[in-house]
């Protein structure tokens, strides 16, 4: 058996859906944030502390372009 040094990463531990999962890894890739330092499970995510900031924004904005406002007809 070969022992190697065993790296520390401070990060925050993510769980979500499935679909928010891949949103999250799009922008990882697609968008080049580059804050995903392991994909665990189907559910789960461990990134970067300062990629929740980014999450955040994107899911908010991401949300509101699919949101339907009704408007009333006076």
């Amino acid at each position: 058996l070969a022992w190697g040094m065993a790296s520390e990463q401070e990060g925050v531990l993510v769980e979500c859906d499935v679909p928010t999962k891949q949103f999250i890894l799009f922008l990882n890739s697609d968008k080049g944030h580059n804050f995903v330092l392991s994909d665990l499970d189907d559910t789960h995510l461990f990134i970067e502390a300062r990629g929740m900031a980014i999450i955040r924004q994107e899911l908010d904005a991401f949300t509101n372009l699919n949101v339907f406002t009704k408007q009333w007809d006076e």
